[in-house]
């Protein structure tokens, strides 16, 4: 069984203390949800950035290998036309 009500003058003097300080630990409580809530939205856009990111990244090399390529196939063609020559 367990007291609800204070006993002692002591436990009188102390019980506005121990509210007030669960009240500012439910405060705490509060807060630290709402930043845990803002950290899984940060995460979630950071992930969301870097896959972005990686897309454009692959694009551009694509880009670049495509244009080698071309290069490429343009160089062998001209070359046989020199030998000719």
């Amino acid at each position: 069984m367990s007291r609800t009500v204070p006993v002692t003058e002591y436990e009188l003097e102390l019980a506005p203390y121990h509210s007030n300080l669960a009240a500012k630990w439910r405060a705490a409580l509060v807060r630290e949800g709402d930043l845990r809530e803002q950290n899984v939205e940060l995460v979630k856009g950071q992930l969301a950035r870097s896959t972005e990111f990686e897309h454009r990244l692959f694009n551009g090399l694509q880009l670049i290998v495509s244009l080698l390529l071309l290069q490429c196939r343009n160089a062998e063609a001209a070359a046989p036309e020199q030998q000719s020559n």
